[in-house]
């Protein structure tokens, strides 16, 4: 893991000079990230449709929006996009209740409900000039109309679909709505590079791993797609996942239900686990349902000690600015012997 760390230091201390330079150099991010177009141009300017020193036209989960630039009175009812909104220069208000994914410096901002459950009187009441939600919960949804019929800017972000890219996506977006371009360049796209280059190598070894992604609860075990956060990065970094893609449903759902049966049969190589709730809890859950079989032994994951809890600050939480962290975990666990 330390050489990966070592990797991703040089890379964010180096960034801007390249940038400047530039110049390629064997293993650094520079050569997209220092080059014309870069990451930025190529991949998310599709998020902005146009802008005057004022005002930007965007594109979120709904179509085209006109917001304000900088905006000063920002209400965040997601606390993913609110890590995201303060890497990218943002500031707010008020945000929801918990301490995941919470930025430190958001601590102390007043709460205006739970995720799941906010009022849109709670909202309104704090009179903010720009509130983001999430598309993922109906509630949000809800509320946005409710926005929009107050005259109330607001962002409906999707952070499910392509999570890596909607990192890329939404940081960029984030960083023109602050006027902050300058953080995006010089902190997130050495990230999102350091992590291309990364997949990249993984992708090229020959013999790739069969992986097994579970998501445990303390009801329920299922399978994760590459659809999932976790999902995507295995396949990202070359490795298969035993649920193929034409198995995924077509509703663009990340999880199906776990068949043991196709479990045997498939054999994954590894077995990776992402825990949702008390840990405690969903160990014992996943124990009961699987460990308890007397089969389960005799998949070749377990046999040869392959099968791993993941961190939740990579396999569930958004990783953001630790996504190459993230990917640096996997590829220990799936390619030992791999060298940068």
């Amino acid at each position: 893991m330390k050489r990966y760390r070592c990797y991703f230091a040089y890379i964010t201390v180096f960034a801007l000079v390249l940038a400047f330079a530039l110049t390629g150099c064997g293993g650094t991010p520079s050569s997209e990230t220092a080059s014309a177009p870069g990451i930025s141009e190529t991949k998310y300017s599709d998020m902005v449709l146009s802008e005057t020193d004022s005002t930007i036209t965007i594109q979120d989960a709904e179509g085209e929006k006109v917001l304000n630039k900088s905006p000063q009175r920002v209400v965040c009812l997601y606390n993913s996009l609110l890590d995201l909104w303060y890497l990218n220069g943002g500031k707010a208000i008020a945000r929801v209740s918990g301490d995941t994914e919470l930025p430190p410096e958001a601590a102390g901002l007043p709460e205006a409900g739970s995720m799941s459950s906010i009022g849109l009187e709670q909202v309104v009441a704090l009179e903010p000039d720009l509130v983001l939600l999430t598309a993922t919960l109906d509630g949000q949804r809800e509320i946005a109309k409710g926005l929009k019929e107050n005259n109330i800017s607001y962002l409906l972000c999707d952070l499910r679909e392509d999570p890596f890219g909607s990192f890329g996506r939404y940081s960029y977006l984030f960083s023109k709505i602050n006027q902050q371009d300058k953080i995006f360049q010089e902190k997130i796209e050495p990230v999102i590079q350091s992590c291309l280059d990364l997949t990249e190598k993984t992708k090229a070894i020959k013999e790739q791993p069969s992986v097994a992604v579970l998501y445990s609860t303390p009801k329920y075990v299922k399978v994760e797609t590459n659809l999932s956060q976790t999902g995507q990065m295995v396949h990202m970094l070359g490795a298969n996942n035993i649920l193929a893609p034409e198995e995924a449903p077509s509703d663009g759902s990340v999880r199906v239900d776990l068949s043991f049966e196709v479990l045997l049969a498939r054999n994954p190589d590894y077995i990776f686990v992402v825990t949702m709730g008390d840990e405690e809890k969903c160990k014992a859950a996943f124990e009961q349902t699987l460990l308890s079989n007397p089969a389960w032994s005799e998949l070749d994951a377990v046999k040869e000690n392959r099968m791993f809890y993941l961190p939740k600050e990579y396999s569930l939480n958004k990783p953001n600015q630790r996504y190459f962290e993230a990917f640096s975990y996997l590829v220990d666990l799936l390619y030992p012997e791999f060298q940068t």
